[in-house]
């Protein structure tokens, strides 16, 4: 039972340790300010599932439970939407949704 008490907080101190470094003055990257806020409770949305409309929505959602300054919301609004690193659309892509 002891040991089942120390994996698991070694598990949940590794969670924090993330969190707070992905939080702390540095820059994170998007993909894991994605695995801190978004992957925390569920899945990790796929680069590129989310378009403007659809993050603002998620967004209105989670607010209080995965709250973000607006720096990481550019960051994971551009990540989520596939807009990363100057890949914006051209306007030629397909939409593949339904």
């Amino acid at each position: 039972m002891r040991s089942l008490f120390m994996s698991l907080l070694a598990i949940a101190l590794a969670g924090w340790l993330v969190v707070a470094c992905v939080t702390a003055g540095a820059r994170p990257d998007a993909s894991r300010l994605a695995a801190a806020k978004c992957g925390a409770c569920h899945l990790i949305p796929q680069p590129g599932a989310l378009d403007d409309a659809r993050f603002d929505k998620v967004m209105e959602k989670h607010r209080r439970r995965a709250p973000l300054s607006e720096e990481q919301k550019v960051m994971l609004r551009e990540y989520l939407s596939g807009q990363e690193n100057g890949s914006h659309s051209t306007g030629n892509d397909k939409d593949t949704s339904l």
